[in-house]
């Protein structure tokens, strides 16, 4: 079976830049970097999803951190 996606996967420096770029204030990056590695992004975004401002531009409300 073909693959049907081709593209690398993120690193999870590049996750959390792209998590604080959409507004999630992220104060302890270490603690930030092992939830990741022990739970997957696909599985956490369902959970952030709900600390949205607004879904379309992803960006999250103010105020809202990781921890």
């Amino acid at each position: 079976m073909k693959a049907l996606y081709k593209g690398e996967a993120f690193s999870i420096d590049e996750i959390l830049e792209m998590l604080q770029r959409q507004g999630l204030i992220i104060e302890d990056h270490s603690r930030a970097e092992h939830v990741l590695q022990n739970v997957s992004y696909t599985r956490l975004k369902n959970y952030l999803t709900a600390l949205m401002e607004d879904r379309a531009s992803h960006k999250f409300r103010p105020g809202t951190t990781f921890e």
